[in-house]
């Protein structure tokens, strides 16, 4: 058996999509800014790189489990289509966001030649080791998922899952009964990693079939309260199928087989750890501009301080001039336009929902509604967006929100619609504010 460590750590990650960026300093450029400035510790230059990092990637969910645990099932389901396959043999396959589906074989060396098509149309070579996909689909702009197989001897097993889960941010653990060889080495997983864990209990339909599921949900639930995210049996073929059939696909039967619940706890849980390296970066800036403000009051110039020069008595006799008010902020009309086309957008929607809105209807409205706004936001007066931190903390907000919107469009059920109209209401709100404060600044 190959020993597949050492080559899932050398594994470099697939090319991250690149987005379009603003001209206006958004969070991830302040980082870069803050990375430049001379004289910073190294203690802080590694952290801010960290949070750089996390911050221009996709969140990294790794799917990890023995050989024949459903895995490359579970990611079939969750994309809604056959990207994998039966990949038998494969110690590790990744699969990132592309315009277009290519597929790749590696050996133990990381070589092989890109082809077109999906991973699930073709022969695995003899000599494969890892394989990689990339594949058009919304869900992988927010996330790669990446498989890997647990095989060979326990000390093999416990190497390859420790590499694993130093490279995931999400890991899901999929599994048909998770029995105690799998808790030992679940056991070694720090904390921290733990808690984005979820267990995924594969084939679920079979179970039911033989009457174990309850008596194994039974047993494993107080382990799961101490120790992961949550539980989720799940049918993967009969979720694969219900997300395949169209757009909405079978709802009944998706939320049947488990995977609405997966599908929905796992977006959420990227969005929370979007959201919490977001307010990390946030604290990172905020603790370098306190220290730059500290060195300032602390290091004055000792020579300055012994002599008091004939100007500067002059300057304690004169009386301070009156401070000229400050120009109104430019962002304001830019906020408020903005704010009228959510307006605009909510009251259409109201008005073309009717009594029975759709759901597919009302998430189409919102994802429209933040991407004009991501247009109006960038119409600032060239030369002065360094100048408008409301809009800039707009813009983010916005993008936050049309990321999260792309993952509610995967749903297009009921409970997708009232989040993205919830998220809709919130953005709203976080838009009012500093258009409100900017308004009543310029008029004082």
């Amino acid at each position: 058996m190959t020993n597949t460590a050492p080559h899932f750590a050398a594994a470099a990650p697939a090319t991250p999509p690149q987005f379009p960026q603003d001209d206006a300093p958004g969070l991830e450029h302040q980082v870069r800014l803050a990375l430049a400035t001379p004289g910073l510790s190294p203690q802080l230059a590694a952290r801010g790189q960290r949070l750089l990092e996390r911050l221009t990637r996709p969140v990294q969910v790794v799917v990890v489990g023995p050989e024949g645990a459903g895995k490359s099932a579970v990611i079939d389901m969750l994309l809604g289509t056959r990207a994998t396959g039966a990949l038998s043999g494969v110690a590790m396959v990744e699969l990132a966001y592309g315009t277009a589906p290519r597929a790749v074989f590696e050996d133990a060396n990381g070589d092989g030649a890109p082809i077109d098509g999906v991973l699930g149309d073709f022969v695995v070579p003899e000599d494969c080791v890892s394989a990689r996909q990339v594949y058009p689909h919304a869900l992988l702009k927010l996330l790669t998922l990446t498989e890997v197989t647990l095989a060979g001897a326990q000390a093999q097993q416990r190497a390859i899952l420790r590499h694993a889960v130093e490279y995931g941010d999400v890991i899901l653990w999929c599994s048909q009964e998770f029995g105690a060889d799998e808790l030992a080495l679940w056991a070694e997983v720090p904390e921290c990693k733990r808690d984005s864990g979820f267990l995924v209990l594969t084939q679920a339909d079979q179970q039911i079939m033989r009457g174990t599921l309850h008596d194994c949900v039974s047993q494993l639930a107080p382990l799961v309260e101490q120790s992961f995210l949550g539980m989720y049996p799940v049918a993967a073929r009969q979720g694969l199928q219900a997300k395949g059939g169209g757009i909405g696909g079978d709802k009944a039967l998706w939320r049947a087989c488990g995977g609405q619940r997966l599908a929905e706890d796992l977006r959420r849980r990227v969005a929370q750890g979007r959201a919490a390296t977001q307010d990390q970066a946030e604290a990172f800036l905020w603790q370098l501009s306190t220290q730059d403000a500290t060195v300032a009051e602390v290091e004055p110039d000792p020579v300055a301080n012994t002599v008091q020069t004939q100007a500067e008595v002059t300057a304690k006799r004169t009386p301070e001039p009156r401070p000229t008010p400050a120009a109104p902020d430019p962002s304001s009309a830019v906020l408020e336009q903005a704010l009228a086309q959510l307006q605009s957008q909510a009251e259409a929607m109201l008005e073309e929902a009717g009594d029975t809105p759709k759901s597919a209807a009302v998430l189409d409205h919102c994802l429209l509604a933040v991407r004009e706004m991501a247009e109006t936001l960038l119409s600032t007066p060239q030369g002065a967006e360094q100048n408008m931190p409301a809009l800039q903390a707009a813009r983010t907000a916005n993008e936050d929100g049309e990321e999260m919107l792309m993952l509610l469009q995967l749903e297009q059920d009921e409970d997708a619609a009232v989040d993205a109209v919830t998220l809709l209401l919130q953005l709203k709100k976080e838009l009012s504010e500093p258009a409100l404060a900017a308004a009543e600044e310029g008029h004082s």
